[in-house]
């Protein structure tokens, strides 16, 4: 049987951080807002890096693209084109906003 090739091996890092791992995710269900709750510094520190004003962190690169494509105002029955070797997830959203894909 082959030793499988560890990448990356969080055990000895989880172990040094378990404690505060811990607190956090109880913390952060305890809140009630798992998601863009006060108190993410992620989405600020990313937002300053890009010079940006705001930023939203999602769970999928396919909520990400259909996030942007409503925010460009595409809806039901418009047409967006993108290249034929696309990946699901761009047809995903570009169908779940109710457009046509070309």
């Amino acid at each position: 049987m082959r030793k499988p090739i560890t990448v990356w091996d969080y055990l000895r890092e989880y172990d040094e951080l378990s404690d505060e791992i811990l607190a956090t995710v109880d913390r952060v269900f305890q809140s009630g807002r798992p998601c863009s709750r006060p108190g993410v510094k992620f989405e600020r520190e990313m937002a300053a890096y890009l010079g940006v004003a705001d930023g939203v962190g999602v769970n999928s690169g396919t909520d990400a693209i259909y996030i942007a494509l409503a925010a460009l105002g595409v809806r039901a029955g418009d047409e967006v084109i993108t290249v034929p070797n696309t990946a699901v997830p761009t047809v995903s959203a570009i169908r779940t906003l109710g457009a046509g894909v070309r």
